[in-house]
């Protein structure tokens, strides 16, 4: 049948939550969370030369065999990915969201950058991470996730609180990028109308405006007659364990929430088209 797939993300009080039989401190306090959408670039070429869509069918085509994937002609989607005004690297994207995150923050106070994304970037190759560090003099350590779908923001999240409750002098930021052309064919992009996006977040150990971050294996539900019953019974179950009831809720789906009837300080339903950064926009 048809799966239905929804997930939330809850910003709440200070708690701890005990993971694998260890405690971690999820509260963070978020200084600076920049949000933007883009256009293409203004760079795309037009012309596509035969050789870049043959070295770009052979990189496609290796990474899917990697993972047990066959890269074919159905799939293929390298000449208008190539041919694309939509497109734009995360490079790009990055350097947008720094510079509106230096106006009010010391950048050498970073010691850490996580890029989350889940559709690939534009340029391939490109270390958007050593870019960034390199261009604005941050010395810091520099990584990308990117084999987590969906739930990579929320793992970058996790990672940048590991980071300052470890090394509480420091603060880490968090970029999460979108763009909405990809070289193959995706259902997930084409059913949620991703659009070009990102979100910069500079995380520190800052007590106040925290945002907890909820480990929850997410269900499916596979009869439509039942989406709505089961929401609203799971909404309520998490609110009841987690103390959420006088919180926001903010929940990443294309179901319509608004009409259930929920009793909540905020339920607000955000846009798939942003995926992990719609929660931050």
């Amino acid at each position: 049948g048809k799966c239905w797939p929804w997930g939330f993300v809850f910003s709440c009080r200070s708690s701890t939550h005990t993971v694998g039989g260890r405690k971690m401190k999820l509260n963070i306090g978020i200084e600076t969370l920049h949000f933007k959408t883009f256009k293409g670039s203004a760079d795309t070429q037009p012309i596509v030369q035969q050789t870049q869509v043959a070295e770009l069918e052979q990189y496609y085509s290796g990474m899917f065999h990697s993972n047990g994937m066959v890269f074919s002609e159905k799939e293929n989607k390298v000449e208008s990915f190539l041919s694309s005004h939509e497109k734009i690297s995360f490079a790009e994207m990055a350097d947008s969201l720094l510079e509106d995150v230096k106006l009010s923050h010391d950048l050498s106070e970073i010691g850490l950058i996580v890029l989350s994304h889940y559709t690939p970037d534009s340029q391939i190759g490109t270390s958007v991470t050593n870019y960034i560090m390199h261009k604005y003099g941050i010395e810091a350590m520099g990584f990308a996730i990117s084999d987590h779908g969906t739930h990579a923001g929320f793992l970058g999240l996790k990672i940048a609180n590991d980071y300052i409750a470890a090394l509480a002098s420091k603060k880490a930021l968090l970029l999460i990028l979108y763009q909405k052309v990809v070289p193959y064919q995706s259902d997930f992009i084409d059913v949620s109308k991703v659009e070009n996006c990102g979100s910069a977040l500079l995380v520190s150990d800052a007590e106040k405006k925290n945002v907890k971050v909820v480990d929850y294996v997410s269900k499916d539900v596979f009869n439509p007659e039942d989406l709505y019953s089961e929401i609203e019974k799971e909404i309520h179950k998490l609110a009841d364990v987690h103390d959420l009831s006088e919180n926001i809720i903010h929940g990443l789906t294309n179901v319509d929430l608004l009409g259930l009837g929920i009793q909540f300080k905020s339920l607000n339903v955000t846009n798939p088209a942003y995926v992990c950064s719609a929660h931050f926009a």
